[in-house]
């Protein structure tokens, strides 16, 4: 049987251990990939989440039956995990650009497309990144997203439209780079043309962020590939 939102606020009103559990059951899983999306590595966002639960249950007491539940439970997770990312900057960590695919199985990285979005999303600010993951990941509309923001939500729609624009052209730009790359060198594979491309498309999702800018600047900039 599914719970609810009113169910888990009734239970957690009469019987907060029993009403936790459900919240628990409903809510560990989504929270703790909203949190993932953010701070990328799993222990991380293990100790995001966690935290995000402690305060939940500590703090349900001041929730406001008239706003959204969800919304008020994301809020705390994305303030858990921006917590996080601030004391990660703190301690001179790397932030922008830092998604690792390897990492620790955070996408599949035999999924090419997936772990060029991902790479596209933390390219953005955090505002973007919360705004475009909220909308696309859990399909969460405007209002929820703005709740858990604490902003407006047409500020919300913007942030989600300008973070799709830079999401498309980093992608595309990255899709045309493999293929400049890809023609640059082929004169040095061997003649198998679609497993070379994979190999090639696959060497590229395999660099640095840093390295992956580099040729796709090089790209854009003056198209400094020579084709065959």
């Amino acid at each position: 049987m599914t719970t609810n939102d009113k169910d888990i606020i009734s239970a957690m009103r009469e019987d907060a251990e029993r009403g936790f559990r459900l919240l628990m059951q409903s809510y560990k899983e989504p929270l703790y990939w909203h949190i993932r999306r953010l701070v990328v590595n799993h222990d991380d966002a293990q100790d995001a989440a966690q935290e995000t639960f402690i305060r939940i249950y500590r703090s349900f007491g001041q929730y406001n039956e008239q706003n959204s539940l969800r919304a008020w439970l994301f809020r705390i997770a994305t303030n858990e995990a921006l917590r996080l990312i601030r004391r990660r900057h703190e301690d001179t960590m790397p932030i922008d650009g830092s998604f690792d695919a390897h990492a620790d199985c955070y996408v599949n990285y035999g999924d090419l497309e997936s772990v060029r979005l991902q790479k596209a999303i933390h390219t953005l600010p955090p505002k973007q990144q919360l705004a475009f993951n909220l909308r696309y990941f859990d399909e969460m509309d405007y209002d929820e997203i703005a709740q858990i923001a604490e902003t407006t939500p047409a500020s919300v729609k913007a942030s989600y439209h300008v973070a799709k624009e830079k999401i498309i052209k980093y992608v595309l730009a990255a899709a045309a780079a493999v293929v400049a790359l890809f023609f640059a060198i082929q004169p040095l594979l061997p003649k198998n043309d679609a497993e070379d491309f994979e190999s090639v498309e696959l060497a590229f999702n395999n660099l640095s962020a840093d390295d992956q800018d580099f040729l796709i600047q090089v790209y854009e900039d003056d198209d400094l590939f020579i084709n065959p």
